[in-house]
């Protein structure tokens, strides 16, 4: 039986660093470590047992194999291998069908020529998916992923693979179809220069969930709270839900809750009137007043004083300000959004932040990720900060080789997208102003991923690192599987499922950790509870 698999929810499947391991894997060591680490992990978390990558050259009808990885875990060796022409009817289907997912169960039941075929190079396989990795004018990159003991993959599995195929997309076509066009080509969106917020968030991949809530809570007018560490764009997002909103065409206030004296915070946000205290020599309109029939949006929110914080929590509830001085209250139409890189919660634990404050802000959080764990969006935003930072220094661009971006891609970026941001303006600085010019940028940056220096005898296969991982786990929740704080919750799989991997890698739980796990459950009950007399 033959099925085009359409558009899966293979955002649930997500691993947030895949494509930034997958990348830096394979700019350091290759293609075949790169695939060999995905078969790692298709391995791990799937029932197929065979990885294939091909090229095809739809012209010619040639195919190139340039990876093939089986269940015992061999890969071939001895460069790319010319194998058998296409067949016409299969070629169509891939010209068809690009960019595709095509699924095929009962191989030895079906007679299309793309099952005969993937049964002649792979004896046995009884399944097995072709996902399309790209799709260009004269060539066509597809992986062929297989099972030789399970007859159906599930649809988790399918948008598993297609998330694998996704994570090499770049990289294979980069190094098999465009070595000749070694500069990346940076995005000339007239757009980008005027500093669009909202055309850069939909240029970056890491950010299209955050984009399709923004687009959701735009069209209401709920207060917005958004978290993340500093320099991840919180200014941008806020700007985002400006710009989406019906509020657009009025006033976006922005302030700095962190950089206003506390004694000047209440006349600040909410104004004064004349002769409210010395030196009030005319009235004046506070932040709130100004963002009237738009948006004001309090970053480091965190910050405010226990007063203001009262006085914002009375602005939330009653949609009034009241300037100092005044006699009676006024109504306002304003939305709010806040922004932290605090822990709120913390800080309401330990009383420094209101309880009843931190619900009112946060009706709809909003939370960014670091730039580590969003690193596809790295070469978007490089090309667009060297773009940017060459207009204001009225430069000429300079040349961005790709190897350039893989270096930016793996590195650490513990300041996030205003480090990254920093770092191009600097060399841009040292590299691109003087007598000593450069036309092609360099960027001087530690990689983070890294393998050992060791020699390969010394290294660990990916089964005993996922092995000693799980062991490590069940260790630290003394083999307590399920619950919030079992084995399961932190590695972020099913009770079952982690159960499954346990009889993979042969883990047993130490009869200690039994017993030490029992004896802290039966902690502080009673002695017949305790012991099971009353049993």
């Amino acid at each position: 039986m033959t099925a085009d698999i359409g558009e899966s929810e293979s955002s649930l499947m997500r691993t947030d660093n895949l494509n930034a391991v997958v990348h830096s894997l394979y700019a350091e060591y290759g293609l075949q470590t790169a695939a060999s680490y995905i078969y790692g992990l298709m391995r791990s978390e799937t029932t197929a047992t065979r990885l294939s990558i091909t090229l095809h050259h739809l012209a010619s009808a040639k195919r190139l194999v340039l990876v093939d990885i089986d269940k015992n875990a061999k890969v071939n060796e001895g460069g790319h291998i010319v194998v058998n022409r296409l067949k016409k009817s299969e070629r169509d289907v891939f010209v068809e069908h690009a960019p595709f997912q095509y699924y095929i169960t009962g191989l030895s039941k079906d007679d299309s020529n793309l099952a005969k075929n993937i049964s002649e190079i792979n004896p046995g396989c009884v399944c097995a998916c072709v996902t399309s990795i790209f799709a260009e004018e004269q060539y066509l990159c597809s992986m062929l992923v297989s099972s030789d003991i399970d007859p159906e993959f599930s649809a988790r599995e399918l948008a598993r693979f297609k998330q694998f195929a996704e994570s090499l997309a770049d990289d294979i076509r980069h190094e098999y179809l465009a070595e000749e066009q070694e500069e990346y080509s940076i995005v000339a969106d007239s757009a980008l220069v005027q500093n669009d917020p909202v055309a850069l968030l939909k240029m970056c991949p890491g950010m299209k969930d955050v984009l399709r809530q923004i687009e959701r809570v735009s069209r209401t007018n709920a207060t917005v709270l958004i978290e993340g560490e500093t320099g991840t764009g919180k200014d941008i997002i806020a700007r985002s839900v400006h710009a989406f909103s019906a509020r657009s065409g009025g006033a976006f206030v922005r302030v700095n809750c962190g950089a206003i004296p506390e004694s000047l915070i209440q006349s600040e946000l909410f104004g004064y009137e004349r002769g409210a205290f010395t030196g009030a020599v005319g009235s004046h309109m506070g932040f709130f007043e100004q963002a009237d029939r738009g948006t004001i949006f309090l970053d480091e929110v965190g910050e405010l004083s226990p007063i203001a914080q009262v006085s914002l929590l009375r602005v939330l509830q009653t949609h009034e300000i009241q300037r100092i001085g005044a006699i009676k209250p006024k109504k306002i139409n304003v939305r709010i959004i806040a922004a932290t890189h605090r822990n709120l919660e913390e800080m309401v634990k330990v009383g420094t932040f209101r309880q009843d404050l931190l619900y009112r802000l946060r009706v709809f959080p909003i939370r960014v990720l670091p730039l580590r764990l969003r690193r596809e969006d790295i070469p978007v935003l490089a090309a667009y900060f060297l773009k940017v930072k060459c207009a204001e220094m009225k430069l000429p661009l300079p040349s961005l080789a790709n190897s350039e971006l893989y270096k930016l891609s793996s590195a650490q970026w513990p300041g996030n997208v205003r480090e990254l941001e920093h770092t191009i303006e600097k060399e841009i600085i040292m590299q691109c102003i003087g007598s000593d010019a450069r036309k092609r940028i360099v960027f001087n940056v530690e990689p983070a991923v890294t393998l050992p220096a060791a020699g390969i005898e010394d290294w660990h296969s990916l089964d005993e690192h996922i092995s000693s991982y799980i062991r490590a786990v069940l260790e630290h929740c003394d083999g307590k599987i399920k619950g919030l704080d079992g084995a399961g919750t932190i590695l972020g799989v099913s009770p079952s499922t982690l159960r499954s991997k346990m009889r993979h890698y042969k883990i047993e739980l130490s009869p200690n950790r039994v017993v030490k796990r029992n004896r802290k459950k039966n902690a502080g009950k009673s002695g017949t509870e305790a012991t099971g007399e009353g049993e």
